[in-house]
């Protein structure tokens, strides 16, 4: 392990995070990951909350950042900002945090956001280095599953290889201050908010699909793509092979099941997360999704499930 007084060196790689008390245990793992893929690189975290965060839970997470050797600055979103904004589904509302960094983060030109779940198994630098030229991201394409093909078109995109996904992405922050970014997002939302499946990601397509650098899949490997959906059309098949041979950020986006933390994730790589939550200050955890019925999955095969269904149904 290097310890954090050789790590500081060269120019800050700059990474923002959103998270309420639910996943903050999750957000240590991403951010232990994201520490153990960087030897030897400065990293200042910029955690984005609400004012009622836990202060027991903000030194905790403040310790282990420290203790690792990076830097964390804790952003306030104030409760007037997320006036009418709300989640949906499994969707929490915290995803709407990144849309105000242009203003909460003055100082900074560019950012690497990344969501809480997902896990970095390689260094981001070439992602810190990138020319995004006059686009305002820099993201993957959406690898969702085939009954979601045709929600691209419905938000008035060419085609669903143009709809990225905002879990993972660069964001030029200096280029969208010079717009009305923030307030034609949320006009967005209140003229267009039945129209939303996945919020404030919808709108960033709606609106600026035109200004996303695409980037290869392997610095956002999503479920879609381990688990062979629709989606994973959208990219050349080497990139598939190189996104799953060596990936750089995996995801696990989607909803309670496709978590590694839930019992019934069929994900490969799902060890890796406990691996590392067991090194942050929330060690121990059982699974979510303990129940009688789907212990009853875990444990036999899909087979013996589909044979006890027939038999129930006589």
């Amino acid at each position: 392990m290097t310890a954090p007084s050789e790590r500081h060196t060269g120019t800050p790689m700059h990474i923002v995070c959103a998270a309420d008390q639910n996943y903050i245990a999750h957000t240590a793992t991403m951010l232990h990951s994201l520490w153990t893929a960087h030897p030897r690189v400065s990293i200042h975290v910029h955690f984005m909350h609400a004012p009622e965060l836990p202060m027991a839970l903000r030194q905790r997470l403040d310790g282990m950042v420290r203790k690792l050797g990076m830097t964390l600055h804790w952003v306030v979103v104030e409760d007037q900002l997320m006036a009418g904004l709300s989640g949906q589904g499994y969707i929490p509302p915290v995803v709407w945090y990144r849309i105000f960094m242009p203003r909460l983060l003055p100082d900074l030109d560019r950012v690497i956001y990344l969501d809480s779940d997902v896990l970095v198994v390689d260094s981001l630098l070439p992602l810190w280095q990138l020319d995004l030229a006059d686009n305002y991201f820099a993201a993957v394409t959406n690898a969702v599953p085939d009954y979601f093909a045709h929600r691209a078109e419905e938000l008035g995109l060419p085609g669903p290889g143009s709809y990225f996904n905002a879990g993972v992405a660069v964001w030029n922050l200096a280029a969208l201050r010079g717009t009305a970014f923030i307030d034609e997002v949320l006009d967005c939302w209140h003229q267009h908010r039945d129209e939303l499946r996945w919020l404030e990601q919808d709108i960033l397509n709606r609106l600026y699909h035109q200004r996303r650098l695409p980037l290869h899949p392997r610095w956002n490997c999503q479920n879609g793509i381990y688990y062979g959906s629709w989606g994973v059309q959208l990219f050349a098949p080497n990139e598939v092979s190189e996104a799953l041979e060596t990936p750089a950020i995996i995801h696990f986006e989607g909803g309670v099941w496709a978590k590694p933390w839930h019992l019934l994730s069929p994900h490969p790589l799902r060890g890796l997360y406990w691996k590392h939550r067991r090194q942050t200050p929330w060690p121990k955890c059982l699974p979510e999704g303990i129940t009688a019925i789907n212990l009853v999955k875990k444990v036999l095969p899909m087979s013996w499930q589909q044979w006890i269904r027939r038999r129930l149904k006589r």
